[in-house]
């Protein structure tokens, strides 16, 4: 017979899954298949069909064959065959299933340490925060492994380092789908500061980041990518915006978890806080690493047995009450439509094949069988017309429209881009090109 106790943690264990499952669901429709969720569906369903890893560009017109590290080809094969099984509801839930799974992780280390309401309070704040972040791209298995690589070391650290061995399907995994595998071994390598016998499991983790299903060496070239200025470019790499409520939301849990754990954090503790929100400092993208760090250190360390009035317990029912008063909002949002699917059909139906677009919105028109310039990916890094003082800068109209089509796209026909932007505004200007399609946020010009 399970004790009242057990059943509890049970009961908090649902909760935290229908509420958080909610928000992931939500989270899912907000890009919808927008961005990049359309080129890395539309890169497995490739590979499906072809039964093989792609390692050239085939979607873009501007470097057809040029060779591409594919680094997350594992996700793209998985999202790729859900779209042919389920359709695009099925990869929504594949969202809100990795999501699920964080929570798992993380609500798994917790419930031994900590009291079933501060779990309830930071699983909602946790969750809310990582709203902007749960699309159907690769980095919501990065999540789901970092959460549990950090588990296991804490495991790790008490047993004996040999645990870290049971990581190394999980390793292989996350390494052949997303690119930040190699996180794990900046978690291992603060180890070593305290206990140099993790030394050699670290150089075994070293050795299988060229465990993947292609060229072993194309990490190499994909971090070489990740660190190019013109990742500066791209808006998830950038510096949170503080005026966003999301980035002061962000905030406000980082500072309250430091004021209520920071004097007993251990140096290493100390380190993945400094390192953790720097990151997050220096690019948005590392926010929910630096949101996961957190969590175990405050599930570890927090101590509220100190206050006289307890008010966990009473704002944990306060916010259960209102959020699943609002789920049926969650449940019930819409899956988004991209703005540019209007520009791209219309470009299909008057044979139109090959455009120069702006760079986000490229996987939208490759998944309706347009040719792109650019597309979201960064396998141009190092070539002079994908350069930030050229295609980018053309982008913020530093860099004349009509030179980068006479220069770098001078037998194309068509041009797919923003409204309202600087490059809209050049192209209305231009003699030889008409504007042939406008939906108010996206439109299309052809040269005559």
């Amino acid at each position: 017979m399970w004790s009242k106790e057990c059943y509890l943690k049970v009961f908090t264990f649902g909760i935290i899954m229908f509420l958080t499952a909610g928000f992931f669901y939500m989270s899912a429709g907000l890009m919808g298949r927008g961005n990049d969720v359309a080129w890395h569906t539309l890169n497995g369903i490739q590979m499906i069909q072809s039964h093989h890893i792609i390692h050239t560009d085939v979607l873009t017109w501007k470097t057809f064959g040029h060779a591409w590290s594919n680094p997350e080809w594992l996700f793209d094969v998985l999202v790729g065959a859900t779209y042919l099984k389920f359709g695009w509801f099925g990869i929504r839930l594949l969202v809100v299933l990795f999501g699920e799974l964080l929570m798992i992780v993380l609500v798994s280390y917790a419930i031994p340490r900590q009291k079933r309401s501060t779990i309830i309070i930071f699983s909602i704040i946790v969750a809310f925060n990582l709203v902007p972040y749960y699309t159907a791209r690769p980095q919501i298995v990065s999540f789901v492994m970092f959460a549990l690589s950090i588990y296991l070391i804490e495991i790790a650290r008490r047993d004996g380092w040999g645990k870290l061995l049971w990581f190394i399907p999980a390793f292989i995994f996350w390494n052949n789908a997303h690119g930040s595998a190699i996180l794990f071994l900046g978690l291992l390598g603060l180890e070593w500061f305290e206990d140099h016998k993790v030394w050699p499991y670290i150089m075994g983790f070293v050795l299988l980041l060229a465990v993947r299903l292609g060229n072993p060496f194309e990490l190499v070239h994909f971090v070489y990518g990740q660190l190019s200025p013109v990742t500066l470019s791209i808006s998830e790499f950038r510096s949170p915006d503080f005026h966003s409520p999301q980035a002061l939301l962000m905030l406000s849990y980082f500072a309250v978890s430091c004021l209520l754990v920071i004097s007993k954090t251990s140096p290493r503790e100390k380190a993945w806080l400094i390192l953790g929100w720097l990151a997050y400092f220096i690019s948005i993208r590392f926010g929910a690493y630096a949101a996961f760090l957190t969590w175990f250190i405050v599930m570890k360390h927090l101590d509220l047995k100190p206050l006289r009035f307890n008010v966990m317990p009473i704002l944990a029912t306060f916010l259960v009450v209102l959020f699943i008063c609002k789920s049926l909002l969650f449940w019930r949002s819409p899956f988004y439509e991209p703005i540019e699917s209007g520009a791209a059909q219309y470009c299909v139906q008057h044979g139109i094949k090959d455009v120069v677009n702006e760079y986000g919105i490229g996987g939208v028109l490759e998944w309706y069988g347009l040719k792109t310039i650019a597309d979201g990916r960064g396998l141009w890094v190092g070539e002079k017309w994908f350069s930030v003082s050229v295609y980018f800068d053309t982008e913020s109209g530093k860099y004349p429209m009509k030179k980068f089509l006479e220069e770098e796209a001078p037998s194309i026909k068509a041009v797919i881009w923003l409204d309202n932007t600087p490059v809209a505004l050049q192209m209305n200007l231009l003699q030889e090109w008409n504007k042939v399609y406008d939906n108010a946020s996206v439109s299309v010009w052809t040269k005559s």
